[in-house]
Order: structure tokens, then sequence, then C-alpha cells
């Protein structure tokens, strides 16, 4: 979303806030993110954490995929191709 909205600002102050504000209100609510977790979580499993690759997978990774997927179409996606898609923007509400 940092770099959508940045790519729809025009001044350099305005593409700056736009790449930092979505990114820090992301992390500062908690919620997870694939790649974050794909990070964090094996290196607290090198340091000893009784997780298991299984346990990471199934209980980690796969709700994430599923949450940041649906997250990202419903939350990212939708609005800008609403915002900014082509020219018949009312195709996309029911009818």
């Amino acid at each position: 979303m940092g770099v959508l909205c940045n790519m729809v600002s025009s001044s350099a102050v305005g593409k700056v806030l736009c790449c930092w504000l979505p990114v820090v209100t992301f992390f500062a609510q908690g919620f997870e993110h694939l790649v974050v977790n794909m990070f964090v979580i094996p290196c607290g499993m090198m340091l000893g954490s009784p997780v298991t690759i299984a346990d990471f997978c199934m209980y980690n990774l796969v709700p994430v995929i599923v949450g940041n997927i649906i997250g990202g179409y419903i939350f990212v996606g939708l609005p800008f191709l609403y915002t900014f898609g082509g020219e018949d923007k009312n195709a996309l509400l029911p009818k």
C-alpha cells in the first residue's frame, strides 16, 4: 500500500509520508506479515523456541498467507481499482 500511495502523490513530502504511514500503522497495530514471520519465527526456532516446522507452517504461515491475500485484495486492490481504475468505475459495484 505504501508503494501504491507513493505513486499517486506528486510532492516529495507526500511520497515519504505515503510510504511511511501505512507501514508504521500496520506494524503498530500488531498485524502479521508473511515476510516478517518467515524471518522472525525461524530465528526463534534456531534460538531454542519449542516450535516445529510443521507448527510454523500450519499455524502461522498458512493463516498469514490467506489473510495477507484477502486483506491485500479487499483493503488495497479494490479501493485502488475503484479510485484509479478504468472508465467504468461503477462496474465494480453490485447491481
